[in-house]
């Protein structure tokens, strides 16, 4: 007597296909005749009898958040107040019901959700870790600095709220006289005041974006490149070493990203002179980075030695010819030469890996497309309302 063992094929997890093809999975949201045509319209179902109007209001209160009753604050807590008794929660159940259900009510979450931050309370701070502000020139010329160490990280009234990234924007709209299309002045004071900010040590990652028109990029390249200049001073941050306090700095890292896009010329259905009469234009966009090193990374032996060049290298080697010399003569330069050949060295063997980095990524899209291929013949025949979003190199 033999057995028949019928074995299963593995359906791949979401994990699985995101790593193979290199983007990210998804599923259809907007209810829409093609997407309805792939989801059986579930007729028997007591529930889809009902007028859509009553449907509706079923879905919006099977889908509200409400007070999670295992999780209630104390009536002694500084942020317990009446609508403020517990953390509120949100049943999705219902989402995963059908596709038609799906379209219907995967939207409704969110939109019923009540986004509370508490910035005189610890409650959620700690989940803030990118901020981005937007702002015009003025106030970032002469209140942000104040603003952003007196309100967003004042020391010892937000301990949890410690932003690991803080981004700056300034648009087109936030420049001086944007409507006259005049010379765009700025003052490179506030960008330097916050890199030296000591309130704002523990920042791993500051970056500056600047908007503006493709007529004015000129304009922009001259400030960008003397921002490219700037440095923070060494401070004392307790985040990388929390047993002592260590010195770091924001450095400026490559060079700026640049990219363009078209948008409207005029501004909430307004134009302006010069722009009137015209239907789009044309925007141009830098973005530069500075991120925060440990002073133990910059600099090896010799304290305030900042990573040298190349041509500072070759200088160095030149001065002085054999090691006997350079520690009789200047007993410092040593560790500082040897710093320097350890850098040139590290900077070969990163474009070599580059290099391989390159061929890595090329040979993963190269699978992940066929895989993407194959996945998607699988979904047509089935109707799936699954989705592959855009390559992602990450």
């Amino acid at each position: 007597m033999s057995s028949h063992v019928s074995s299963k094929k593995r359906v791949p997890s979401r994990q699985d296909l995101e790593r193979v093809t290199k983007r990210t999975l998804s599923m259809e949201t907007a209810l829409t005749n093609e997407a309805l045509a792939s989801c059986n319209m579930q007729t028997e179902s007591p529930i889809y009898q009902l007028p859509k109007e009553l449907r509706d209001i079923i879905f919006a209160l099977a889908t509200a958040p409400y007070d999670d009753p295992q999780q209630l604050y104390k009536k002694t807590d500084s942020h317990y107040r009446p609508g403020h008794t517990a953390r509120h929660k949100t049943d999705t159940s219902l989402l995963l019901t059908c596709r038609r259900t799906w379209l219907e009510t995967n939207a409704l979450p969110m939109l019923q959700a009540k986004h509370t931050l508490w910035f005189r309370s610890a409650l959620n701070l700690r989940n803030v870790r990118y901020l981005q502000i937007f702002v015009n020139k003025h106030q970032a010329e002469t209140v942000l600095r104040d603003a952003l160490e007196t309100w967003v990280f004042p020391a010892g009234k937000l301990p949890d709220c410690k932003p690991k990234v803080l981004q700056i924007t300034l648009r087109r709209l936030d420049w001086l006289r944007w409507r006259t299309g005049s010379p765009l002045p700025f003052n490179h004071a506030w960008v330097q005041d916050i890199l030296d900010s000591p309130v704002l040590a523990e920042l791993e990652e500051f970056r500056l974006e600047l908007e503006t028109l493709e007529s004015t990029k000129a304009q922009q390249d001259e400030i960008v490149e003397y921002l490219m200049r700037l440095e923070g001073k060494p401070r004392r941050s307790s985040a990388v070493y929390p047993d002592r306090s260590t010195a770091s700095q924001l450095v400026r890292q490559a060079s700026p990203v640049t990219w363009q896009w078209t948008g409207p010329a005029s501004v909430n259905g307004k134009q302006y002179d010069p722009y009137r009469g015209l239907g789009t234009l044309r925007y141009h966009v830098a973005m530069l980075t500075w991120r925060r090193v440990d002073l133990r990374d910059r600099a090896l032996g010799c304290p305030n030695v900042a990573i040298p060049t190349e041509s500072a290298l070759h200088r160095g080697l030149a001065y002085d010819r054999t090691p006997l010399e350079i520690m009789r003569k200047h007993p410092c330069r040593w560790p500082r030469l040897a710093q320097m050949r350890f850098q040139v060295e590290r900077r070969a063997a990163q474009q070599v890996g580059a290099v391989e980095e390159a061929r890595r990524e090329l040979f993963e899209r190269v699978v992940g497309d066929v895989e993407v291929v194959r996945v998607l013949g699988g979904w047509a025949a089935e109707g799936s309302l699954l989705r592959f979003g855009d390559y992602d190199a990450g």
